[in-house]
């Protein structure tokens, strides 16, 4: 896959954009690209947590809270990768 050096809001468009396709290859690159040209930016770390596997998930929200603290978004993503860590509950039977 070739892409091509752009402006990183239109890379982070892209990377949404291909999120909501299940493009989740083409996410993580243009996410990728975007994180090294917006060093200041969690949003690209937080499009990388939900296009990692789960024992990497973790790392990228982390990086997140790194670059801002008070993020709700982080927070939001660090609750939403929690619950998918969670066992499922058992049922009780009679």
């Amino acid at each position: 896959m070739s892409i091509e050096l752009q402006e990183p809001s239109i890379l982070l468009k892209k990377a949404l954009e291909a999120l909501e396709h299940g493009e989740k290859e083409k996410a993580k690159a243009l996410a990728l690209q975007a994180a090294g040209l917006m060093p200041a930016s969690e949003i690209p770390w937080l499009i990388l947590a939900a296009v990692a596997e789960p024992e990497e998930r973790q790392a990228c929200i982390d990086r997140a809270l790194e670059i801002n603290p008070v993020s709700r978004r982080a927070k939001a993503a660090r609750e939403w990768a929690l619950e998918r860590l969670a066992p499922p509950p058992t049922a009780i039977m009679p």
